[in-house]
């Protein structure tokens, strides 16, 4: 399995700057996610990656071979598609032997290729059977079989899992992840979904408008967010716009644009404008005040309800136009309602703040 170095990458389509100076360092056998909105840069990165399309700057490494100038079948990758391109007309096994073919590798070893990637992904004995009788997560399966069996050294997958339902999604991911450990193969995975990435990624890339924002592991990318972006795009977040007033030993006092204060740690002491993330989880609610003055206490007022069976999330509002978020995983104690008053508390080491 190779290591992947991606040294300055840059793409335009027309005068649009799809990929801007990008670099990205992807050590053996490491799952790295390419993360962001749609038309951040993350796919034509992808492409870029596979030869299937060329930069106007910068170049590729792959085990220490520059590989930049390489058409995509003197590479040693494999590309998945998000929608499969299967070939219908052919069976299971036409379609993994497809690429071994084309190389003109024995018969003898694409039988047994096939058979042995067919036990990889859990679909042993269906060799036969037309792709169109699959369902949609084997037909991923054998989409990364396909991409599997010619043993490549980087496996490129462009969001595998979006055409498929919530449940056969998880399922699906969760094949993916157990695959790419067993084989211990070099994987970059392109995907908008946070939770995709967080589950099985590890590291994600946090892409927007062709820049990399942050490289971390899931729990750097969602506790320690380095931009107002990437605290937004991952996960459910509360970000409180205000400024730092003062300083307080080993605390910050923020002043929030409705003029309340909130206690947040000093780890990294700045002065001016900026924004305090806290994550719902993270935040109390009760039906009495804090008397504890080391930690944050506001009064609001519940104004929405989302229940999603096992968790329940409160929106409080705490003055005009500041909403804050909380949940409660399981079942609750207390049912409160629309309209209920209500306190809401944290603690200053689960605040972080974010510079603007």
């Amino acid at each position: 399995m190779s290591k992947v170095d991606i040294k300055n990458i840059t793409k335009y389509y027309g005068d649009v700057l799809a990929v801007d100076n990008v670099s990205i360092e992807i050590e053996k056998g490491e799952l790295i996610g390419l993360l962001g909105p749609s038309g951040c840069g993350k796919t034509t990165l992808l492409r870029v990656m596979s030869g299937f399309l060329k930069p106007n700057g910068g170049s590729i490494f792959m085990g220490g071979n520059d590989v930049t100038e390489l058409p995509p079948e003197k590479r040693p990758t494999s590309l998945v598609f998000q929608n499969y391109a299967l070939f219908p007309h052919l069976t299971v096994f036409e379609n993994i032997a497809f690429g071994l073919k084309v190389k003109k590798v024995p018969m003898e070893q694409i039988r047994k290729d096939v058979k042995e990637i067919l036990k990889v992904i859990d679909l042993e004995g269906i060799e036969d059977r037309s792709v169109s009788q699959l369902s949609g997560g084997q037909q991923q399966r054998i989409a990364l079989a396909r991409g599997l069996v010619m043993k490549p050294e980087v496996l490129l997958l462009d969001e595998p899992l979006c055409n498929l339902d919530a449940k056969l999604r998880v399922e699906t991911r969760d094949h993916i992840k157990r695959i790419q450990q067993s084989l211990g193969i070099t994987s970059v995975f392109v995907t908008h979904d946070q939770e995709e990435a967080l589950s099985i990624c590890d590291r994600i890339v946090i892409m927007k408008d062709g820049k990399v924002l942050q490289i971390g592991t899931p729990e750097e990318i969602y506790g320690k967010p380095t931009s107002k972006f990437a605290a937004d795009f991952i996960g459910k977040s509360n970000l409180l716009n205000g400024k730092i007033d003062q300083d307080e030993k080993d605390l910050n006092a923020f002043v929030l644009e409705s003029g309340q204060k909130v206690l947040v740690e000093n780890k990294d002491a700045y002065s001016g404008n900026g924004n305090v993330l806290i994550r719902p989880e993270n935040i109390s609610i009760s039906n009495e005040a804090k008397t504890d003055a080391s930690v944050n206490c506001l009064e609001g007022e519940v104004d929405y309800i989302t229940y999603l069976g096992e968790v329940t999330y409160y929106r409080v509002a705490i003055s005009k136009g500041v909403q804050i978020l909380t949940s409660i995983y399981g079942k609750c104690e207390r049912s409160w309602k629309v309209g209920s008053k209500v306190f809401i508390s944290w603690n200053p080491s689960d605040a972080l703040l974010i510079k603007e």
